[in-house]
């Protein structure tokens, strides 16, 4: 076989792979390997970020462990959450790839993809800093989600005089929390 036979084989298997890719997966060859796309876990976008911080600063890791508590029931109904507790409650080191990347190989594909995009990002100058207002505003939407859920509640007609004082109290509660969300955390 000389050159230009070689070439024109391979620009053949070039175009053949081009069109069998384009090709409806129920057309395929019953022995060709079905490709399994995996997509990447959902994650809200404060907590994708936490997630960033948690597995790229030693500092931001340790400010987000002790704040574990106030951080509990936002990751609870949180997209993505789960990943986030899992990091904390883990403490891959940081400062070792060969930490993050063992602790990486540990999480399913999907939630390997959804951390993975992160990493293109550089680590802030201050990482708890920007923890605690990454932080902050997590907790703030959880607790704005909460408000609303109770002012819903309130329009309803028939509620007792019980039921309207103690979704008053918690409304009023709330407020609270929200006015003085950044006292809350430990320094």
């Amino acid at each position: 076989m000389n050159g230009q036979d070689f070439r024109a084989l391979i620009i053949k298997e070039a175009k053949k792979r081009k069109f069998e890719a384009s090709r409806p997966n129920n057309y395929r060859d019953q022995d060709e390997p079905q490709r399994e796309v995996i997509e990447p876990t959902a994650m809200d976008g404060t907590v994708a970020y936490l997630c960033f911080l948690a597995l790229s600063s030693g500092v931001a890791l340790d400010w987000l462990c002790e704040q574990v508590e106030s951080l509990h029931e936002p990751l609870a109904v949180t997209t993505g959450g789960h990943l986030l507790n899992h990091i904390l409650s883990r403490k891959p080191d940081p400062s070792k790839n060969s930490s993050i990347q063992s602790f990486l190989m540990t999480l399913p594909p999907a939630d390997q993809l959804a951390l993975q995009r992160n990493f293109a990002e550089s680590v802030p100058e201050d990482p708890i800093k920007a923890a605690e207002e990454t932080t902050s505003m997590l907790i703030s939407k959880q607790l704005q989600q909460r408000e609303s859920a109770i002012r819903t509640a309130l329009k309803q007609p028939n509620l007792t005089s019980e039921q309207l004082t103690s979704l008053l109290g918690e409304a009023q509660e709330i407020q609270g929390l929200l006015k003085n969300l950044r006292q809350r955390f430990i320094r």
